[in-house]
């Protein structure tokens, strides 16, 4: 009984979670890429600030989500997963690929979140780019 819980809580899907980093690295980079070519048109880190915060703020929702999850208040109400979906979409598949793992573990184990995560931070990266482009 306890070992089945225990494979149950602490197994993972490496496939799906290991898009999801790949993903988030790719993000990171280009966003890192952005600020730095925001940075030589003079725009003074704008879009440096502005993924960093997105990222920060991103991070600090998913670890008051998890909080919220273990302690199994019935007084508290979880994030919606569309909330963090967005936040994704803004801007921070980094910082949500980044709390998939330890010591977070967010949302490890949800394929369904995880899939949708993907779409979401592929819909990002292609919007980051396109912005690019544009310029």
């Amino acid at each position: 009984m306890y070992g089945n819980h225990f494979q149950r809580k602490y197994s993972r899907e490496p496939p799906i979670l290991g898009w999801s980093t790949f993903i988030g690295f790719v993000a990171a980079v280009v966003q890192t890429g952005i600020a730095i070519c925001e940075r030589s048109h003079g725009h003074e880190n704008i879009a440096l600030a502005y993924f960093a915060a997105v990222n920060l703020f991103t991070y600090v929702v998913n670890s008051v989500d998890k909080c919220i999850a273990q302690k199994d208040d019935p007084c508290c109400y979880r994030v919606p997963e569309i909330l963090l979906h967005f936040f994704t979409i803004a801007g921070g598949a980094p910082a949500t690929a980044f709390a998939m793992w330890p010591p977070l573990d967010h949302k490890c184990s949800k394929r369904p979140y995880q899939n949708w995560y993907i779409c979401c931070a592929i819909t990002s990266l292609v919007t980051t780019l396109c912005f690019i482009a544009v310029k």
